[in-house]
Order: C-alpha cells, then structure tokens, then sequence
C-alpha cells in the first residue's frame, strides 16, 4: 500500500585500524531513524482526483452516544457532519460558502451517493 511504521536502518559503517608501537581496531555503526508514512499521509500526497475514491471507502466509523451503537461509514459521511464546523472558521470569502449551502446543498452531496456528479456541476470559482 505505500505505508510503513516507523524503523531504524543502518545509515554508515566505519572500519580502521592504526599501527604503531601499538594496533588499534576501530568499528563504528551509526543508525537513523526512518519516519513512518500513514494512509491518511499517502492519500493526501495523491492527485486531487484520486482523492474521490478514497472519500467513497468504508473508513469512516460512526458511532451513537445514546445507544452506543457504530457503523462503517463512507469518509464522505463523516467530513460531511463536520464540514461547516470547519469551513465557517476556515473560509475567507462567506458568501461562496452560503452559495454552496443554500443554493448547491453540500451538505446533502456528500451525504449522499453522487459526489463526482455533483463536483463536476459546480463552477471553477466553487
């Protein structure tokens, strides 16, 4: 898939010796740690347009306080619920915003099936 957990690898080998009145051996090994990459690391480093599937995969889990009860979920689902939470801070121009909401319903295109469709649509400004 791309990822992989954190690791050290071996970086360098050194070997000497010296001589003179006395022999010396020497032997250094140095080490360097490698970051780990995760899914979310690898699907963000993608094109824009593989982006879509990824959203569409069952990744998502949803769970009720109430009844304790989770399902999977499309990722589209779960950046759905919280979607205005995080536009309202995000965005800087408002009014795009409340055009894709009253007039384009986000929030319904990526709760429902369809959210391809519904990209291509929209106009290059949204």
């Amino acid at each position: 898939m791309g990822t992989f957990g954190a690791h050290w690898e071996l970086h360098e080998r050194q070997a000497g010796i010296q001589t003179g009145q006395y022999v010396l051996g020497q032997f250094n090994q140095t080490w360097r740690k490698v970051q780990g990459k995760t899914l979310k690391q690898l699907q963000l480093e993608q094109e824009d347009n593989l982006l879509l599937p990824f959203l569409e995969a069952t990744w998502g889990l949803q769970v009720s306080f109430c009844t304790s009860v989770a399902r999977r979920v499309p990722l589209r689902e779960l950046v759905a619920d919280v979607l205005p939470i995080f536009a309202n801070t995000l965005f800087l121009q408002p009014e795009l915003w409340e055009g894709l909401i009253t007039n384009h319903n986000i929030i319904d295109a990526f709760q429902n099936h369809g959210l391809r469709e519904w990209l291509k649509k929209l106009a290059p400004e949204l």
